[in-house]
Parts: C-alpha cells; structure tokens; sequence
C-alpha cells in the first residue's frame, strides 16, 4: 500500500455479502459473491493488517480540537486499490 498515515485517498475494496433476515433453505446451486465498495477518507491508523479510514474530519483550530466522523476499518486483506488523492493547497492532518 502506497498511501501514508494522515493522506487522503480513494479505497476500494470487498466486503461480505447478504445476510438473510429469515430462516430460510439453503441453495447448493447459489453463486457465492462479494460486494465491491468505494470510500474516500483520510487514513488516521494504519497496520500491517488494515487501516481505519475517516471521511468527515474537522479542521482542529480554534475551540474544537481535531475530531472525525464515520471512521471504518479495512482489512489490508480486502483492499483491491489504494489511491492517494491530492487536493489543491492540501492541510497535512498532523
């Protein structure tokens, strides 16, 4: 993985699918398959085995220290791409 700690990118990556409400029969003959997602966040942990990523981050001046929103954990396992995404005058999140 290329993206840094701190960097804003692009992810994609599977995730399980389904999950039924009911009891239901089983189909022998069902194509298993996994969904394919799309986040965009800054990266504020990242491990060998996965990184968190958060899209909504406040700037951290003033009264409001730094705190984020929506933060979500990716196994590194099921990443497919990871895009470092560069914004015009880019704030390093420190």
């Amino acid at each position: 993985m290329k993206a840094e700690k701190n960097q804003l990118v692009f992810v994609e990556w599977e995730d399980s699918y389904g999950c039924s409400s009911r009891w239901q029969e089983i189909n022998p003959e069902g194509e298993p398959r996994v969904l394919l997602c799309h986040s965009v966040g800054w990266i504020i942990q990242k491990t060998r085995r996965c990184i968190v990523v958060v899209p909504h981050i406040t700037a951290g001046e003033g009264v409001v220290t730094r705190q984020g929103c929506g933060d979500m954990t990716i196994p590194t396992a099921a990443i497919r791409q990871l895009v470092p995404i560069s914004l015009p005058r880019q704030k390093r999140l420190a």
